[in-house]
């Protein structure tokens, strides 16, 4: 992304030729036609490259580090606001789920989406990737940077990792010592599932540390089933998924991306461009050289006889050394 910000726009082709496959198989869930899909995703592409060029390092918190999923959050919108602009143009489970409010699911697992946010970013593609888009190991690879065999050690942790924000969430909620004990103990003794005596005994008990202990084992497919809906709203998997599979990534570039690369290319020289401190030592400098060019001249040739070259030669090296220096 800091190559896009800079101006690198082959940069952004890699990005686009990566996740347009993704951007394509979500629109086509939210689009009636295949050719709606195809300008929903390429506007959604044209709308990320002016957002990584104008917001810097900071996306919205719940995507930070994950940039499938801002695509997404764009295509979404883009979706939205068609569907409000031209009625009928939208597939019909998607027309139906903007006619009720676009709701997103109010659930307890908001505490998910919070959990989420606190995981570091590198884990939340990892997350992402791995478990709710379920992509290869090679391609989580390319998207992370992690080489493609320990890419399951380090999605294991990544798992660790957001199990360990839940249970800090369920010790901040509860309030009674025993609940609050069971749950350390649980994940004291993870990923082993063999628990003190005491922490069966009060979740024979406890309906709540019960649920507790079913979604910290089972967190891997509430990632699947329930992470993308609270993160995007809209999410239907089964057809999402067939869709991607299916679709290739594009050879040739977006005609935004092609009159982008264009008008770059064609961008006249920026004119009165600040100068440079090293520069502004580099310019001639009149009046030193004058003076340097008279008492060299006169220092050599003040006193000719008897006739001594090296001053002739000592007085030149002076002036250029003066040329050189200003």
């Amino acid at each position: 992304m800091q190559d896009i910000r800079e101006g690198d726009l082959n940069a952004f082709r890699v990005v686009y030729r990566r996740h347009y496959p993704a951007a394509y198989a979500y629109a086509a869930r939210c689009m009636r036609t295949s050719l709606e899909a195809q300008q929903i995703a390429n506007d959604g592409f044209a709308d990320l490259l002016l957002l990584i060029q104008s917001e810097g390092n900071t996306l919205e918190r719940r995507f930070a580090g994950c940039l499938r999923l801002r695509l997404l959050d764009i295509v979404r919108c883009m979706a939205v606001k068609r569907c409000a602009d031209e009625p009928g143009t939208g597939s019909l489970q998607f027309r139906a789920w903007v006619k009720a409010g676009a709701r997103w699911p109010m659930e307890e697992s908001g505490q998910l989406t919070i959990a989420w946010e606190r995981l570091p970013r590198h884990m939340r593609s990892l997350l992402w990737h791995g478990i709710s888009e379920q992509e290869k190991p090679d391609f989580i690879s390319t998207v992370t940077g992690i080489p493609s065999r320990l890419v399951g050690d380090a999605q294991n942790d990544a798992l660790n990792e957001f199990r360990r924000m839940r249970a800090e969430l369920y010790l901040e909620r509860l309030q009674l010592r025993d609940c609050r004990n069971a749950v350390a103990q649980l994940m004291d003794n993870y990923p082993s599932k063999v628990l003190d005596p005491d922490s069966l005994k009060h979740g024979s008990i406890c309906a709540a540390c019960r649920a507790v202990y079913g979604d910290l084992i089972h967190l891997d497919t509430r990632l699947v089933a329930q992470m993308p809906k609270q993160l995007l709203g809209w999410w239907p998997a089964g057809g999402y998924f067939a869709v991607k599979s299916a679709t290739p990534a594009p050879l040739v570039d977006p005609p935004f991306l092609t009159r982008t690369i264009q008008r770059e290319r064609s961008a006249p020289l920026v004119q009165n461009r600040p100068i440079s401190p090293r520069r502004k030592n580099l310019r001639f400098k009149p009046i030193p050289l004058v003076v340097s060019f008279t008492v060299g001249l006169t220092a050599g040739h003040l006193n000719p006889w008897p006739f001594r070259p090296s001053r002739i030669v000592g007085s030149w090296s002076h002036l250029l050394f003066q040329v050189f220096h200003y």
